[in-house]
């Protein structure tokens, strides 16, 4: 008895030990938020430049709603994709290559990836594969269903009126 007591308590040491290891490696949280990446495109489909304009300026809409989103339910965004393009060149060659190297880095710290759209870019898939592969939860936020719509309703609401003013002009 005394023999299976001893067992059973270097067994709950061990696996006592383990839980604190692991707990050493756990993501910290920064300013008790959680760190959550937003995955999302920026370059345009369209080969036409004025649609590409377009399709670029929403693209950047969306993920700053995305960010606004992720702060209003607590967490920390991080969305490379709004701040790299300021003084890296998708156009450039080795600065694409850098400013892709700089969001997989930031990547890598987060606790979570959410991809706000449906039409996953090449960048996209890369930030996927990334986070499957260090096992970072990843959460597929389809504005389809009118998930960010939801969130901003006023603000689409806005859009909608601006649309239907250019319309009546």
């Amino acid at each position: 008895m005394v023999k299976v007591m001893t067992q059973e308590k270097e067994h709950s040491t061990k696996a006592q030990t383990r839980e604190d290891r692991l707990k050493i490696y756990q993501k910290p949280m920064v300013a008790g938020r959680k760190l959550i990446y937003v995955c999302s495109p920026l370059s345009p489909n369209s080969e036409d430049p004025d649609e590409a304009d377009q399709e670029v300026l929403e693209n950047l809409l969306r993920a700053k709603r995305a960010c606004e989103l992720l702060v209003r339910i607590g967490a920390l965004p991080v969305c490379p994709h709004l701040y790299l393009p300021y003084f890296l060149d998708d156009e450039i060659e080795e600065e694409r290559g850098l400013a892709e190297e700089l969001a997989l880095a930031a990547l890598r710290r987060c606790h979570e990836v959410w991809v706000f759209s449906e039409n996953i870019s090449s960048g996209m898939v890369r930030e996927i594969a990334e986070a499957a592969k260090r096992g970072i939860p990843v959460r597929m936020i389809c504005e389809s269903n009118g998930f960010l719509r939801d969130a901003f309703k006023n603000d689409y609401d806005d859009d909608e009126d601006r649309e239907e003013e250019d319309e009546d002009e």
